[in-house]
């Protein structure tokens, strides 16, 4: 019954509606699925179960993927697991290729999204199993691995990555301690007290500051860069081939295996993964000076990473109840609401509507292919919009977007201030993406190290003792490794 339930015409009307709804909030810098399931829970209270949370995961996975068109076409992250997106999108878009970009970003997106339902179907049980036994000694060196991808992601600019980095990590302490609860560095601000948002963060360090610059080039006499793109798209620009997207096989599945794995893991997710699989995209590569550029596996990587963690962060929400992330602590009301218990009972009690549920995911990411696909010329216009007309739009969106979050003027101030902060860094030669990995990781780095040693009567020798962190610590320096001896090879 669950599964016939997900064809029928309500059921696919809904998921339509949901997908797009996604696509345009993911899109819009500040918002997100979160946001958007909130908003539109309660229209489904009359629905039935699989209609009712198919409508809200096609949201999801339509906000996941609408992240990259803005971080594609404006340099905007539109949610923040399209951060890493920012990199290589942005820079392709700039050569005159916004199509090829926001296709690659799309196709990536519906691969993610398929291999991690697969995989949540397969193998719920096993994984959720695995991800439930890590502890703060598992995150602490989870969280060191990844904080090491700093020094990777930083290239030939390791020491000034650095630099980023330890301010990220400064600019996470800021708030309550969380093991003792006194403030630090709030200097008496009560806005301070909860710590920096994530959004206004990003949007000041992305968008603001890359019109501050756009501005400069034109108070300058600079060309307008719309206009160049424009120029180049019309005679070049067409969405990425079969033959190059499975060119990228051995990063995009990595990938897809990275977004699965960190999306079981409660309280990560796609911000997380798509900078760890940025990274080892860029690692792995045989040129890895190419990523920054305008590389396909550089937008590849982290949007099939992202949307994996779709279908993995409902492992431990359906088999546990333990949410994966935002998104899904807010699913667990939406399933509470239809009388869907989160547990391992679950599927003994209601195993036809999860069956349903199941199905109706893998529908959702067809239906993001079709729609996406159909919208792609659409979303490519918008580079073709003058920057006197662009960059006015860009930041009433990003301040919009930061006053959304918690409709707080604080944001705005916030966003503003890391605009400029932004801007002067890229004046500087100071690459941004370490110190975003290093904000978002340093505050569950803090909590797990510092959990670690509280329950442990060997000091630092506990962090070492688990074998799932013997093998984190084992990857961080064979990848350290390996990325000193490419830098020798080079110099």
């Amino acid at each position: 019954m669950g599964i016939e339930g997900s064809f029928e015409w309500i059921s696919l009307v809904y998921m339509i509606f949901g997908t797009i709804i996604g696509i345009v909030v993911g899109a819009l810098p500040g918002l997100g699925a979160a946001l958007a399931i909130s908003i539109f829970l309660p229209f489904t209270f009359t629905l039935s179960p699989v209609p009712s949370i198919l409508f809200l995961f096609a949201i999801y996975v339509g906000s996941t993927y609408g992240g990259s068109i803005a971080a594609i076409l404006i340099n905007t992250p539109g949610t923040p697991s399209a951060a890493a997106t920012v990199l290589d999108g942005y820079t392709m878009a700039q050569n005159g290729f916004p199509k090829k970009a926001l296709s690659t970003a799309l196709y990536s997106s519906v691969f993610g999204t398929f291999f991690g339902v697969i995989v949540l179907i397969i193998f719920a049980p096993s994984i959720a199993k695995m991800a439930i036994n890590f502890g703060p000694v598992e995150y602490t060196a989870l969280m060191f691995f990844s904080l090491s991808m700093v020094a990777i992601s930083a290239g030939d600019q390791m020491l000034k990555g650095l630099i980023t980095a330890c301010f990220g990590l400064f600019l996470a302490t800021i708030g309550l301690d969380p093991i003792l609860g006194t403030s630090r560095f709030a200097f008496g601000n009560t806005n301070l007290q909860g710590g920096l948002e994530v959004i206004p963060l990003l949007i000041g360090l992305f968008a603001v500051s890359e019109v501050l610059i756009q501005v400069e080039k034109l108070s300058r006499g600079e060309s307008d860069v719309a206009s160049s793109i424009s120029l180049n798209q019309n005679n070049k620009d067409r969405s990425i081939t079969m033959k190059e997207f499975i060119a990228t096989w051995k990063s995009t599945l990595k990938s897809a295996l990275i977004g699965t794995g960190l999306g079981a893991l409660p309280a990560l997710g796609g911000s997380v993964a798509c900078f760890v699989a940025y990274n080892e995209a860029r690692r792995s590569s045989k040129d890895p000076a190419e990523f920054g550029t305008g590389c396909i596996e550089g937008i590849s990587a982290p949007e099939t990473a992202n949307n994996a963690t779709c279908g993995a962060a409902l492992i431990p929400l359906l088999t546990f109840g333990v949410p994966g992330d935002v998104v899904t602590a807010v699913l667990i009301g939406a399933l509470m609401i239809q009388g869907l218990r989160p547990g391992p009972a679950l599927f003994q009690e209601h195993g036809a509507i999860i069956n349903g549920l199941f199905i109706g995911f893998l529908i959702c990411s067809l239906l993001l292919l079709v729609i996406a696909r159909m919208c792609l010329p659409l979303f490519s216009k918008i580079i073709h919009i003058k920057d006197v007309y662009l960059f006015p739009a860009v930041i009433i969106l990003s301040l919009t977007g930061a006053y959304s979050m918690n409709n707080s003027i604080f944001d705005v101030k916030v966003t503003i201030l890391f605009g400029i902060i932004g801007y002067v860094l890229r004046k500087w030669n100071y690459p941004l993406p370490p110190l975003i990995i290093a904000f978002i990781l340093g505050s569950i780095f803090e909590m797990s190290l510092r959990q670690a040693l509280n329950i442990s009567e060997t000091g630092l020798l506990a962090l070492i003792t688990s074998p799932i962190a013997a093998l984190f610590y084992a990857a961080t320096i064979y990848a350290l490794y390996k990325t000193t001896k490419k830098a020798k090879l080079v110099t």
